[in-house]
């Protein structure tokens, strides 16, 4: 239900103090911030769920630790416009998976589109 621990591995050879996170002591509240504040940066996760209904609103949202997790990290070094994509029913196989794997195809071809357009020259 976690992060495989090779990409928490890799998180936390991303978030470190005087690299992607800045301490500033002067800010009492709270003296950490990311480098990559107020900056245009976006994040897009692809991933694979093996189970199914696992995004926010759906019946499983609350069994979705993964993509939380990844918002919490990135955000605390100032990436906040993260984009998720992922592939469902794996489990399950069948048509139900192939419709999630063609859906998941063409979101990503439409998120590149709409990357390149806001980012893009």
């Amino acid at each position: 239900f976690g992060i495989p621990s090779s990409f928490k591995a890799w998180i936390d050879h991303i978030v470190r103090i005087d690299y992607t996170l800045h301490y500033k002591p002067e800010i009492k509240d709270h003296p950490l911030t990311g480098a990559f504040t107020n900056r245009n940066v976006a994040v897009v996760i692809l991933s694979s769920r093996g189970d199914h209904d696992m995004d926010a609103g759906e019946a499983y949202a609350h069994m979705n630790h993964l993509d939380p997790a990844i918002s919490t990290a990135l955000g605390f070094i100032g990436l906040s416009d993260i984009r998720n994509i992922a592939v469902e029913y794996q489990s399950e196989g069948g048509d139900l998976f192939e419709d999630s794997l063609r859906k998941a195809l063409s979101a990503t071809t439409r998120l590149a589109a709409e990357l390149f357009k806001q980012y893009g020259s």
